[in-house]
């Protein structure tokens, strides 16, 4: 059985005045929150996949919304959200997952039904990417002889460069591996740290592999442009 973690503890900053009453994660995106359009499409391309939301900001609305809709989910908290970046979030999910592949996911994307149904259906380790387009902003990736070497900001545009669209999966030992990463992270008191940070170190050590989804909507929503271009695109 495979788990989907899903990282909503973020206050989301740049979304406010939007944000200033309810978490990044329910944000309306073509009259739908994310959170919601998100979980259906998991529901709908696999019913026994265990779904973790770990929240943070605004917690107690979150709470209230997944109840209503799914009491099935489980709901970590990162009490300490303020003060921790992704990784901290995703490593108490990895702790409350059941032991399996996992899907990592930030709440604050949009995706076409392929990118969720073919990451749901993925067996060996990878990385959603998007070949056909690069953003500063977003998470790149390096690729060498079909691997993934590298995954980071900070890297310039080139052939061997591809976007990552902030979906990942990891059978059930890259997880542990990941895991262990995460958690000397904070045993060294380091918890300011994003997801990435953890995968970098993981794709030294082990192979994962670059999946492919150029031609497929999919959406990061940061701030007010972000979620405006959104909107066009899934309308």
């Amino acid at each position: 059985m495979k788990s989907v973690i899903i990282l909503a503890a973020g206050v989301g900053s740049r979304l406010r005045p939007l944000t200033n009453d309810c978490p990044k994660c329910m944000i309306e995106v073509a009259q739908q929150p994310l959170i919601k359009r998100l979980i259906l499409q998991i529901r709908k391309f696999s019913l026994d996949s265990k779904i973790i939301v770990v929240g943070g900001y605004k917690v107690e609305l979150l709470k209230k919304f997944l109840h209503k809709f799914d009491a099935n989910i489980d709901l970590v908290i990162n009490s300490d959200y303020l003060t921790t970046n992704n990784m901290e979030s995703c490593r108490l999910g990895l702790e409350t997952a059941p032991i399996g592949g996992c899907i990592i996911v930030n709440a604050d994307c949009v995706y076409d039904d392929a990118i969720v149904k073919g990451m749901l259906e993925q067996k060996t380790s990878c990385i959603a990417v998007d070949s056909s387009q690069y953003f500063k902003e977003n998470m790149k990736v390096r690729v060498e002889e079909g691997i993934v070497t590298k995954i980071s900001k900070d890297l310039d545009d080139a052939s061997d460069i591809k976007t990552s669209i902030d979906i990942y999966y990891f059978d059930k030992m890259d997880r542990r591996s990941l895991h262990k990463i995460m958690l000397n992270f904070n045993e060294n008191n380091d918890l300011n740290q994003w997801t990435e940070v953890a995968i970098d170190r993981l794709v030294r050590e082990k192979p994962v592999l670059p999946k492919e989804f150029s031609g497929n909507r999919w959406m990061e929503i940061d701030n007010l442009g972000d979620l405006e271009m959104a909107q066009k695109l899934f309308s």
